[in-house]
């Protein structure tokens, strides 16, 4: 990916999630309207921990869940310094989009020099 591409992707990626943030779709990110998500425990973890942490860091736990399952060696602490080389997100793309959608990994041009 060009570093122009990068730099886009980064700075749309904080925006839609200070938007995300700004309206409250944060806030409806639990147990009660997301089961699923008992899938990001934690090996010792119990339900009553994963109550406990906030939508941010339950996105940023759901986030390197699907890291993890990729196998890409990423994990992110925040959604700033660590996103903004957007490796991250395209690695979690990959993982979560539909299998026709044409998410790669691959470098965009592959010198062969």
């Amino acid at each position: 990916m060009s570093l122009f591409l990068d730099s886009i992707l980064s700075v749309f990626a904080r925006m839609a999630l200070c938007f995300v943030g700004k309206i409250g779709l944060l806030a409806d990110i639990n147990l009660q309207n997301h089961p699923g998500l008992v899938a990001l425990l934690e090996e010792g973890e119990t339900l009553e921990d994963l109550m406990k942490l906030s939508p941010e860091e339950l996105l940023i736990r759901w986030v390197n869940y699907h890291l993890a399952r990729s196998n890409c060696g990423r994990r992110i602490a925040n959604f700033t310094t660590d996103i903004k080389d957007s490796v991250a997100y395209v690695h979690l793309l990959h993982q979560i989009a539909p299998p026709d959608a044409g998410i790669t990994t691959l470098p965009e041009h592959v010198s062969l020099l």
